[in-house]
């Protein structure tokens, strides 16, 4: 059982709303809230505190805390008596109410106590942690604890050295994990940056929140793995295994996916700006209005993936496979797209301005209001391609397989030019390489 004792100004951030301070606390009780078998603790003290400052700003604001404290936060509430106050003033803390806590935890043997400002507990013999301290542990313990049931290990003195030390130690966290079985583990929110995970299983973990920037993923286990708003920036997730994850909102900025099996994943509204995602598979994946800025997709397969509204502005698709795909109204301008398979594909109201779709297989797709814009469609093949009401002034055209002459001139009408071959010179079949 873990028996925790929440430190009244952590709480009250959660009504103050400053930013940094307020994300924090959300986080905790979002972990806390998942976490079983536990206790939560806070003080009378602490309600009376809330109630106080709150009511500064109004009459009622105070009480609904308080309620909201005792109702939907999962709390249990230490009275406050004459016993508590004698030995919270014998105990050698500055801060009275800091004493009080630290009173309640030793009386209820509680193993520790989360605070936003460890200072007021100098001289507490019993652990005091930040946020970020208590998740780790958290974590370190569910890896090493081989029952499924997470315990806080507070009481071992000599335990907590060590994983203390192992936090610490960069060799530790760069090595003790690469291997490691995590599978089905509930990692949410914890701070892993610049571990070693290579190798690992992490098939359906609780990764929600974590932080995984920089951090070594290549040939991890994945499959399933809940990684919605982690934070997976300039990690190594290279032939990586993520089919069916979750990683909606997830930050992959930067990140070395090359290889990586996304097969169905969720990366809907994921930063992947300027990741890697060469020869990765993306069949089926889910990226409506994901941001791939600068991404290298070159020879990915996306067959039949739905990118609605993604950003991908200036993104290297050349060679990808995009048969069948949704693109519908999503930014890809300026986009490399030569020699791509875009047969099918929902291009509908999709921005293409200034891309190069040389070479590409637009057969049967569909591009009605899509604004072509400057693009260079030279040698791309539009057999049964629909271009109603698509934006084509100054979009280069020729050697296009399936134009013909009546659409030739319906083109020219509305602004698009066809490089036209030199006096004496026949026309060509434009080559795929």
């Amino acid at each position: 059982m873990i028996k925790l004792l929440v430190d009244a100004d952590l709480i009250l951030e959660l009504f103050v709303n400053r930013d940094t301070y307020c994300e924090e606390a959300e986080r905790l009780f979002e972990i806390l809230d998942h976490l079983s078998p536990i206790e939560i603790y806070v003080t009378e003290l602490c309600l009376y505190k809330i109630k106080s400052f709150l009511s500064n700003f109004n009459s009622e604001l105070g009480q609904k805390a308080v309620s909201f404290i005792t109702k939907s936060l999962n709390v249990l509430i230490l009275p406050f008596d004459k016993n508590i106050r004698d030995y919270a003033r014998n105990l050698p803390i500055n801060d009275f109410e800091s004493a009080v806590e630290i009173a309640f935890a030793v009386q209820k043997n509680i193993g520790a106590i989360i605070t936003l400002n460890p200072e007021n507990f100098v001289g507490a013999n019993l652990s005091i942690l930040s946020i970020d301290q208590f998740l780790n542990r958290l974590f370190l313990e569910q890896t090493w604890n081989k029952n499924n049931s997470p315990t806080l290990v507070v009481e071992n003195s000599q335990i907590i050295k060590f994983l203390n030390k192992l936090l610490e130690k960069d060799n530790s966290r760069t090595t003790q994990l690469i291997n490691s079985n995590l599978s089905n583990k509930y990692l949410v929110g914890c701070n892993l940056s610049n571990f070693n995970l290579s190798l690992a299983n992490l098939r359906g973990a609780y990764l929600i929140l974590a932080n995984l920037s920089h951090a070594n993923l290549s040939g991890a286990n994945l499959i399933g793995a809940y990684l919605s708003f982690a934070n997976l920036s300039g990690a190594n997730l290279r032939g990586a295994n993520l089919r069916g994850a979750n990683l909606s909102g997830a930050d992959l900025n930067h990140a070395d996916l090359r290889g990586a099996n996304l097969r169905g994943a969720n990366l809907s509204g994921a930063d992947l700006s300027f990741a890697n995602l060469r020869g990765a598979n993306l069949i089926g994946a889910n990226l409506s209005h994901a941001n791939l800025r600068g991404a290298d997709l070159n020879h990915a397969n996306l067959i039949g993936a739905y990118l609605r509204g993604a950003y991908l502005i200036l993104a290297n698709l050349s060679h990808a496979n995009l048969s069948g795909a949704n693109l519908s109204h999503a930014n890809l301008s300026g986009a490399y797209l030569s020699f791509a398979n875009l047969s099918h594909a929902n291009l509908s109201g999709a921005n293409l301005s200034y891309a190069d779709l040389r070479g590409a297989d637009l057969n049967h797709a569909n591009l009605r209001g899509a604004d072509l814009n400057h693009a260079n469609l030279i040698g791309t093949y539009l057999i049964l391609a629909n271009l109603s009401l698509a934006n084509v002034k100054n979009a280069r055209f020729d050697y296009n397989s399936g134009v013909s002459e009546f659409l030739k001139q319906d083109l020219i009408t509305r602004g698009a030019k066809f490089d036209e071959p030199p006096p004496g010179e026949k026309s060509k079949n434009f080559t795929r390489i």
